[in-house]
Parts: C-alpha cells; structure tokens; sequence
C-alpha cells in the first residue's frame, strides 16, 4: 500500500519534548513509551514515531499537540497532527501488521481530568480521536496490542486514596475502534510470584503459544518492587497467563520492561541503573536474573545480543 502524503504538511525536524512530568504520580508501566518513544518501521520500510508537543515547547494552558513524524525509505520527513485538543502526553504508537498503518494512545489532560485517546491513521488522514475513559480517574501511561481483530489498550490508573497504580485493559474493534469490552483491571489477586534472587531455576507455567505479551509493575509494601507478565489473548476478555515476578532489592528503578517470545522461549528484561536485567523462561523453568551492563552498549544491541544467543543454543537447553 502506497501512501499519499498530505497536501498541507512539509518535511521537518521536532525534538522530542515530552510533558509525563504532568503525571509523575503514576508509576511507569511495562512497554509504555516516553515521548517520542520507539520507532515502528512498517512493511514498506517507512518509520514512524510519535511525539507530545513541538519544537519549542507549548504553554500550560493550551493544547499540546501529539504529532505523527512518518520518515520514507527515502529519507522525505512528514509530521502530521494526530490531536490538538487538550494537553496531549505519553503517547505510544504501533504498526497494526494487518494494514501496516500506525494506531496511537495517548494520556489527554483537560478540565483537570485525565483521560486515555486513541486515533488510528488510513494512509492519508487521522481518525478522530476516541476517548477510551471519560471520568474522574487519573489514567496515564498507556500502551497498545493490536490483534487480527481487536486492539487492546493497556493503562495506568492512578489510585483515588494512597495506595498502588492498577493496570486496566478494554478491547476495541481493531477497525472502528468500537468498543468490544467495557475497561476492567487486570487481574492481579493470587498471581504466583518468583523471587528472582539467588542462582536457582524457579519452575512454572508458560503462557499459550498465541498470547501476546505484556508487562506492568507494581509495588509490594512489605516484599517490594513487582514486575507481572499478562498474557494477552484475541478476546474481549483478555487475560490468560499471568506470572509475577519479585525484584531483588538492589534493583532502584525499573524502565523500558518487556517480555518478548524469542522461538519457544520467553525473555523478560528491563532497564535499572545501567544494566539490562533478564530472565528466560527456557524448558519449563525461569532462569535465574542476569545482568548486562550497557556502557556503550545500547539497549536494543543488548537484546539482540541475548537473541543471538538463543538462536545459537536452538532447542538445547541452557543450563
């Protein structure tokens, strides 16, 4: 598919400003972007990004605008505006492999309420956007799946009186972005929980082999920092495997956490103080957590690297 380029926007460079500050009360979620976040390359080897504001920065009090860049295997940049009403933050972009056009969340802050949008680009215009909560709560950090025929929206919800954040989740039909699910919480209450300390292998379940991958972080008053992978299936009642994970206590800060399927194997890992931290559930066992330190490296380098590794071990095990 052929895109045609708007008529009304020109070729040009933007920082990477970002507002999350707005919402430094919630705590980070799993793979949800800064501003700018990651680059999505679709099919025909465009690259997109998603941006909150512009060059020079916006003023409290007026829209702040997320922006669709779109870079051509040619190198020709393109900035479109996905929204411009309300103080746009946090938003996260993905390539839906069926179209191979970009769908975007984001956290909308207006009227002293913040809410979760999303748009999803045809190949010339933005839809317009789609409150996917519309209350009082305090919602942030969102994220996205997108399945053959449903998209999942993954947000933070900030608590209404002390307390922890809590993950919320709602499908979407993955064309009209018509409700599929009214939002629920994902389910957190008797998940089992490995301690990844020590050298030992932990046993445990793994997800399904069809179930998408999703990471969220909470805290324990008394263990401490949790990290729990969602398995996420195509339904509007997602949720399948579940599995927890205790961090050790040296551990300060938890960033960019994913888990990924590498062939039958699943790898979690996260950023914290320089160092790429890992663990690979590999023939039915988690491994113990492992760690890289990045210096030069960059983190896409190193999973790479522990990619590499795994398609040089094939089905053999790594003990």
């Amino acid at each position: 598919m052929r895109r045609r380029r708007d008529a009304d926007h020109h070729p040009q460079a933007l920082s990477l400003a970002g507002c999350a500050a707005l919402l430094a009360a919630l705590v980070a979620a799993g793979p949800a972007l800064a501003a700018g976040g990651n680059p999505k390359i679709a099919r025909d080897g465009s690259v997109h990004r998603v941006v909150a504001g512009g060059e020079s920065g916006v003023a409290l009090g007026s829209p702040n605008p997320i922006l669709h860049i779109e870079q051509s295997p040619s190198g020709e940049t393109v900035t479109r505006v996905v929204a411009n009403d309300g103080w746009g933050m946090q938003p996260a972009l993905e390539i839906d492999a069926l179209t191979d056009e970009p769908v975007v969340v984001w956290a909308r802050l207006a009227n002293g309420e913040t809410d979760i949008h999303v748009s999803r680009y045809d190949g010339a215009h933005w839809s317009a956007p789609l409150a996917v909560t519309d209350d009082a709560a305090e919602d942030g950090e969102p994220s996205i799946l997108i399945g053959s025929t449903l998209i999942h929206v993954i947000w933070q919800r900030a608590p209404e009186s002390g307390g922890s954040s809590r993950l919320y989740v709602v499908a979407l039909d993955r064309i009209s972005l018509a409700p599929a699910s009214a939002p629920s919480a994902l389910p957190t209450a008797g998940v089992s929980v490995i301690a990844l300390q020590g050298g030992t292998r932990s046993a445990a379940i793994g997800p399904a082999p069809d179930e998408r991958l999703f990471v969220g972080e909470t805290q324990d008053s008394e263990s401490g920092r949790i990290l729990i992978v969602f398995g996420i299936r195509e339904e509007p009642m997602p949720v399948g495997y579940r599995q927890a994970f205790l961090l050790p206590p040296d551990i300060p800060d938890v960033a960019d956490a994913r888990a990924e399927w590498s062939g039958s194997r699943v790898v979690l890992s996260f950023v914290s103080d320089g160092q790429l931290c890992y663990t690979i559930l590999d023939d039915g066992a988690w491994t113990e957590m492992r760690r890289v330190d990045l210096g030069p490296v960059s983190t896409a380098e190193a999973r790479q690297q522990i990619a590499d590794m795994l398609e040089r071990v094939g089905t053999g095990s790594l003990e």
